[in-house]
């Protein structure tokens, strides 16, 4: 008798825990705030751009409005018509304090969802602008130092640049350069004048 008691309590538990149990079917509609799965247009896509599957930590690249710096560590996205705030990879963190896209610009953006629930910004990049800045050197074959508001940064010369502009370009002298920042959210330079 105490083996059938034994025996049906175990049964029951067993039947409890698999009624409980999670469902592990993939759902094809997201929750309305899981912005995981949007592609670059705003649509539900089950595939990511870097070709894991991992539900945990999906990397995603959408084209969305900047609206602004929040704080030295995060910046405010509108994804799909909603406002996101997405904390700022250390790469961002020292890039966007002095260059950053205009408020409404269009951006496309890569993040990644951590595992403390926080959307944090990998990369953003943003259409070819220009500023105005005061040339401080070149420091290799492929960066020049230009001072900002007072900071200096640096510029990844780009490809198409006419690297022989470089030459005529003195210490202190204000230059204006043509821009955009990549996928490793480096300034490259597309073009480099003398400031009038």
């Amino acid at each position: 008798m105490k083996r059938f008691l034994v025996l049906m309590l175990i049964l029951l538990i067993t039947f409890s825990l698999v009624a409980c149990g999670d469902d592990s079917e993939d759902n094809d509609q997201p929750s309305q705030d899981n912005i995981d799965n949007l592609d670059k247009d705003g649509d539900i896509s089950n595939d990511t751009d870097n070709g894991e599957n991992n539900e945990d930590n999906v990397n995603t690249k959408v084209k969305y409005q900047y609206v602004g710096l929040i704080d030295n560590n995060s910046a405010e996205i509108l994804v799909n018509g909603e406002a996101k705030s997405f904390r700022l990879s250390e790469p961002l963190k020292n890039l966007l304090p002095y260059i950053e896209p205009e408020s409404n610009q269009q951006v496309s953006i890569d993040y990644e969802d951590t595992d403390n629930k926080q959307l944090l910004l990998n990369t953003l990049t943003w259409e070819s602008k220009n500023i105005v800045g005061e040339y401080v050197g070149q420091i290799d074959s492929n960066f020049i130092e230009v001072k900002i508001n007072d900071t200096s940064l640096s510029f990844k010369l780009g490809e198409e640049l006419d690297k022989s502009k470089l030459d005529s370009l003195k210490r202190g002298m204000k230059i204006k350069l043509d821009y955009y920042v990549n996928t490793d959210s480096q300034t490259v330079i597309t073009n480099i004048n003398k400031a009038e």
